[in-house]
């Protein structure tokens, strides 16, 4: 893969937020792809829209494309812009755990890109707890591509530096938002109405169908 010059912006204190989004913006609309912080993990980024960008992405990580991906929203009103359709099972979710750790896997609207869902008619969309990734959302105007910053098969690292040195070549820019450890968002199926917990998190199947269930 080609090596890449990769610039450097770090997330500290409060005036540094618009900064970043800023120059987060301009760096995906050029069709770069970001190393960048979420709510739970370090993640690798861009426009959901960008096929390239998005190709990128599975070659740093060397994830097969057999395997789709999630995307980040800056509301609910944009998830339901990404579906065809949402259950009140899903709204249900997404008023009780949004912004949060939950990632919801509802049926792809027609015009998503297919490398997103891998074939499969799904998309997994998230609300994230994390100011820098909803206003760089709300910024550029489209969901953002969110996996996270590993090899495929490797775990995840939530260290900044230790990211840089192995990605540093292979991104166009690079978000300091400092330790990242966090468990990793819950994955629920609701596209045809029901929950199917496809992956346990952050967010655990206990609280889910106790939330379903109506119990405190």
């Amino acid at each position: 893969m080609e090596k890449r010059v990769c610039e450097q912006i770090r997330i500290g204190a409060p005036g540094d937020l618009n900064s970043a989004v800023h120059r987060a913006a301009v760096v995906l609309g050029e069709g770069g792809v970001l190393l960048y912080p979420t709510d739970t993990l370090y993640g690798f980024g861009c426009l959901a829209g960008d096929v390239a960008a998005v190709r990128r992405i599975y070659a740093i990580k060397g994830k097969p494309e057999s395997k789709p991906s999630l995307v980040l929203v800056d509301s609910v009103e944009m998830a339901i812009g990404m579906s065809d359709g949402v259950s009140p099972l899903a709204r249900h979710l997404m008023d009780i755990f949004w912004p949060g750790p939950l990632t919801l896997i509802l049926r792809a609207a027609p015009g998503v890109e297919g490398l997103l869902t891998a074939g499969t008619g799904k998309l997994g969309v998230r609300l994230p707890a994390d100011e820098f990734c909803r206003r760089l959302s709300t910024r550029c105007a489209s969901p953002l591509v969110s996996t996270s910053a590993n090899r495929s098969g490797v775990q995840p690292e939530g260290d900044y530096p230790s990211l840089l040195r192995e990605f540093g070549g292979e991104v166009d820019l690079a978000v300091d938002g400092g330790v990242r450890r966090s468990a990793p968002s819950t994955i629920a199926d609701v596209s045809d109405g029901t929950l199917t917990i496809v992956r346990e998190g952050a967010v655990s199947a206990l609280e889910l169908t106790r939330a379903i269930s109506g119990r405190p």
